[in-house]
């Protein structure tokens, strides 16, 4: 693959959807406040007095002032969630159950674990800053929520706060105008922004792959990896929390989303990108094995890594390791040719 060619059509591709993305929360501010206006315009005696632009001329101030209070419960909420998100990547997989794998680990499995290409594909999501994006993209997308459940609140206290007959006044009514117009606008946004912010994430999943190989100089690694994914019947979910929130730290997609709400491009997709032969039928079908130490299973784990390796034993104890330094027999060799296939 072309991975330079690659990763410059995935920054494109996001700048335009950042873009889209800011266009979206402007539009929704001016949206807020374009409801403001007309509540108090047709609900009040305003309508009497003065024609729509010269009261919106008068009232500039309060028009104004909807905006920015619109906005500051935006920018808010997005502070917020952000500030909780930022805890990091770590405190993240710890809630998940993931345990950290430090450099000096000696299992054999954890140290392969270490030194696959996949690493390589995170280590471009930290290298193009995609975390940062993505969290701030939902701190945005949480504070959209802010302003419908903000709307949902004046709708439901004005209904059940006064008697019926305050409800039917032009104060109450221009209220629950504006209540109604925040609640439809948030989730109308929040819609959009989710699939913005999907698109995004899709991209930055074809940049990081581009780039995995881009610092390997090799495919076979990134789309073994993915092949393995997909060769597992059941496939891999994660149900312990919200899936949308720690999808940007997952490899796969982790969680039933799909379609324009998908996180990560299909799996097909990604090979396709690295090996443009591959088909859906290619999948080998991966047996689910957790392996309790390395011992006589550290065969299995490769061969589960990379279908297709015959059995061949291979010392794993250091001691015995270190003896054939600079000796290798002819069932190192076949190994080595093999796995290389």
């Amino acid at each position: 693959m072309n991975f330079f060619e690659t990763q410059d059509r995935a920054r494109r591709t996001t700048r335009r959807l950042v873009f889209a993305y800011v266009i979206a929360t402007l539009l929704i501010v001016a949206g807020v406040t374009l409801i403001v206006g007309f509540s108090l315009y047709t609900f009040t005696d305003a309508q009497y007095a003065y024609t729509p632009e010269q009261f919106a001329e008068s009232n500039v101030g309060i028009l104004a002032a909807a905006a920015l209070i619109t906005a500051l419960v935006i920018v808010g909420g997005s502070l917020f969630k952000t500030a909780v998100l930022s805890s990091g990547g770590g405190a993240v997989a710890r809630q998940l159950g993931g345990t950290q794998v430090s450099s000096d680990v000696t299992d054999p499995l954890r140290r392969r674990l270490r030194n696959v290409g996949v690493i390589a594909h995170e280590f471009s999501h930290i290298l193009n800053g995609d975390m940062r994006l993505n969290i701030r993209l939902m701190g945005v997308l949480f504070g959209i929520m802010v302003l419908a459940l903000f709307g949902r609140f004046i709708v439901r206290g004005v209904y059940y706060g006064g008697s019926s007959s305050s409800r039917r006044d032009g104060g109450a009514a221009a209220i629950v105008i504006i209540g109604f117009g925040l609640l439809i606008l948030g989730y109308i946004g929040m819609f959009f922004a989710r699939i913005i912010k999907a698109g995004v994430s899709r991209q930055r999943e074809y940049l990081a792959d581009a780039s995995a190989v881009q610092f390997t100089r090799q495919t076979e690694g990134i789309a073994n990896a993915l092949k393995k994914i997909g060769g597992y019947g059941h496939g891999s979910r994660i149900e312990a929390t919200d899936p949308e929130e720690v999808s940007h730290m997952l490899f796969g997609s982790g969680a039933r989303l799909a379609g324009l709400f998908a996180t990560h491009p299909p799996l097909v997709e990604r090979i396709q990108a690295l090996q443009p032969n591959f088909r859906e039928s290619d999948f080998a079908p991966v047996d689910r094995r957790t392996a309790q130490h390395a011992g006589s299973e550290f065969g299995d784990a490769v061969r589960g890594f990379a279908p297709g390796i015959a059995a061949v034993e291979v010392p794993y104890q250091p001691a015995s390791l270190a003896e054939t330094v600079g000796n290798p027999s002819e069932r190192h060799v076949r190994y080595a040719r093999q796995l290389r296939e």
